[in-house]
């Protein structure tokens, strides 16, 4: 078990968006940079402070069933039953899994978001978890599915980091990535000792276990799905998974009572009729907000006909189509 751990906030990379006119919209991962877009023009609206909806977080109510949680956790990840790959490695004995983790919480940025409203208020403070399950052609930080790109954190150095974003402002704390879902132990050790309870955000691709679903829905007040295909095929070609469609309506099932999910998907070239048009007919059954996220675009390099799975069983290629 590594011992070596950094206390400072990694600050990552960070994006910022321009219409067609040259406006700033959103800023992510920018916080350093808002005294500086401020004098190129950025609306001023960018940076208001808003409320969470959530009044009472849940953590707050149930803070006391985290040790039980925290060992509900630790028996799924020896062997690692957390997510839909069922890698069954033991992750408590510095094993890793196929999302790049063993038990340790590695982060790979955090900073104040101000581009998450109205649902989780402004600011929230962005928690980048490394670990991911999948491997998507589009993602735009796979170096996250690399062990060693992210810092190591101790629960201890984490509760601090929350603690002085609730302290100095943040309306809630998100945690995103790569995909949290396989963070969830250090996340509930960190939680446990924290000092403050604010309303938590889970970013996430759903990809989970329903046993590891019900842990979060205990702690998670708002729930930001990431769905990303509306078939089984394209999530094949593009994520190498299998069965996505049905675990994914499966754990909205799970969530189907939670007050405040939202969907956000990420519309691609050339998959409008297959997975943005099903993912609308979806939302509107759910009845549930969805976001569209436009100009994802494709960072598999030169072989785009090719969707390649790193998982264990080897290479696959698909239909060009894909």
């Amino acid at each position: 078990m590594k011992t070596d751990c950094n206390k400072s906030v990694p600050f990552g990379d960070f994006k910022i968006y321009l219409r067609p006119d040259g406006k700033i919209v959103v800023p992510d991962l920018a916080e350093h940079l808002i005294p500086a877009l401020q004098q190129v023009g950025a609306d001023q609206r960018l940076w208001e402070r808003s409320d969470c909806v959530v009044v009472n977080s849940k953590l707050k109510r149930n803070r006391h069933r985290l040790p039980e949680l925290i060992d509900e956790v630790r028996k799924r990840m020896e062997p690692c039953r957390l997510c839909e790959r069922r890698c069954r490695v033991n992750r408590l004995s510095g094993k890793v899994g196929f999302c790049g983790l063993d038990h340790c919480l590695r982060l790979f940025a955090g900073s104040n978001l101000y581009n998450e409203e109205p649902l989780v208020g402004a600011p929230t403070f962005g928690v980048y978890l490394s670990g991911c399950m999948f491997r998507c052609r589009t993602c735009y930080r796979p170096e996250n599915w690399n062990i060693d790109q992210g810092m190591l954190f101790l629960p201890e150095h984490l509760a601090s980091l929350l603690d002085d974003a609730a302290e100095n402002g943040s309306r809630s704390w998100m945690f995103l990535g790569g995909n949290p879902d396989q963070s969830v132990l250090g996340v509930l050790e960190a939680l446990q000792l924290a000092k403050t309870d604010i309303p938590i955000v889970w970013n996430t691709a759903l990809w989970s276990t329903p046993d590891i679903l019900l842990i979060l829905r205990e702690i998670v007040d708002v729930w930001i799905i990431d769905i990303k295909f509306g078939n089984n095929e394209c999530a094949k070609c593009g994520s190498g998974v299998s069965g996505y469609v049905e675990t994914i309506i499966r754990n909205v099932e799970l969530l189907k009572d939670e007050p405040h999910v939202v969907l956000r998907h990420g519309v691609q070239r050339d998959h409008t009729d297959c997975c943005t048009q099903p993912i609308r007919r979806l939302a509107s059954e759910w009845n549930l907000a969805i976001y569209l996220e436009h100009e994802v675009f494709d960072h598999s390099g030169k072989n785009s006909d090719v969707c390649t799975d790193q998982s264990k069983e080897g290479n696959y290629s698909a239909p060009a189509s894909c």
